[in-house]
């Protein structure tokens, strides 16, 4: 069983596995050949069920397994109040629209520096990118970010 154990969630999946083992050394024994021990084979037999119940079972959450993880995380990441309440025409959505985020003075100043020493539309210059020490990809993430009307 504790062998069993290590590839399933459960002590009762264990349980599961080491009956359904049971079951297929008694259907299997006549197709036994002897080229191993009894032990070994049955052991074979074990570990095949014990691997496959576990990828089974690997794919399931059951709502027990959910609630106690929801009881261990902890307090919310957001306010609940922040969400309408089950009475409301609405229930579960946000109270407010959500709004934009400001972008942070670094990441703006970065942008109009960009922006500045970029004289073509689309052009990607590894001089801008070691001036400013940052990647490629992130100079067009920059570029996209400054050309947009609402940044300006």
């Amino acid at each position: 069983m504790e062998d069993a154990r290590l590839f399933v969630r459960s002590p009762e999946a264990a349980a599961d596995v080491v009956q359904e083992a049971w079951l297929g050394v008694v259907r299997g024994l006549d197709r036994f050949e002897g080229r191993a021990w009894v032990r070994t084979w049955i052991f074979r037999i074990l570990l095949t069920r014990a691997r496959s119940r576990g990828q089974r079972d690997g794919h399931w959450i059951t709502f027990s397994a959910l609630a106690g993880h929801e009881a261990a995380r902890g307090p919310a990441a957001i306010d609940p109040a922040e969400f309408s309440d089950d009475l409301s025409s609405w229930p579960g959505h946000w109270v407010r629209e959500p709004r934009r985020w400001a972008a942070s003075a670094e990441e703006e100043l970065l942008s109009a520096e960009l922006l500045r020493h970029v004289s073509a539309p689309g052009r990607i210059s590894c001089r801008e990118c070691s001036l400013l020490d940052i990647s490629e990809v992130n100079q067009r993430v920059l570029l996209h970010r400054a050309r947009r009307p609402e940044a300006r």
